[in-house]
């Protein structure tokens, strides 16, 4: 458990199971595939140098459905002066 309903891995037998049963639904589970890699120490080189902007997450942003209010949220959550960056349109041209 990462925090409160949300989970890391899963076993897909299981997962096929709990659907087949109605048990989860689209609201209750998201698949996500990719990778980022560093070479070591490099994340916490680009975090000291403020390139990252970094929060608390939760599973209210991992399950929401339209990424530009997910966007919005996250940056809300972190105060001031975020919250006047989370009014700017995603796509910046748009400005």
């Amino acid at each position: 458990m990462l925090m409160k309903n949300l989970y890391w891995g899963g076993a897909i037998d299981t997962i096929t199971e709990m659907i087949v049963k109605n048990q989860l639904n689209e609201n209750n589970i998201r698949f996500y595939l990719g990778y980022s890699g560093w070479s070591e120490g490099q994340l916490d080189e680009e975090i000291k140098e403020n390139t990252w902007l970094t929060g608390k997450g939760s599973s209210e942003l991992v399950f929401m459905n339209d990424p530009e209010l997910c966007w919005k949220k996250a940056l809300q959550s972190l105060g001031e002066p975020y919250n006047q960056m989370a009014l700017y349109p995603i796509d910046p041209q748009l400005n």
